[in-house]
């Protein structure tokens, strides 16, 4: 795999990372059937385990994909414009 491809790959897997640990918050919440907004925490127990400021916590984590779009945008441009240098030398080398 290609260096370019690397950067674009692992750009993409850290914008992917704040959705997702949302999205588990938001599952973990309505599979025990507590409310999960960003408002303010709520009770919520699983298993005598008090999940409510920890499912907050995760739910906040979306906010972070904002940051993390950013950085996917640039990882991308990056890994193009590594792209169109390697197509450049390698048409004037002949390959």
């Amino acid at each position: 795999m290609r260096l370019e491809t690397k950067i674009a790959l692992i750009s993409v897997l850290i914008s992917c990372v704040p959705i997702g640990i949302a999205i588990l918050a938001m599952i973990i919440a309505n599979l025990s059937g507590c409310e999960l907004n960003e408002a303010s925490v709520s009770s919520c127990v699983v298993l005598g385990v008090e999940l409510g400021d920890t499912l907050y916590n995760m739910g906040m984590m979306f906010w972070l994909a904002i940051p993390a779009f950013g950085l996917t945008f640039w990882g991308c441009i990056i890994a193009f414009v590594m792209w169109l240098l390697r197509k450049r030398k390698e048409a004037k080398s002949g390959h």
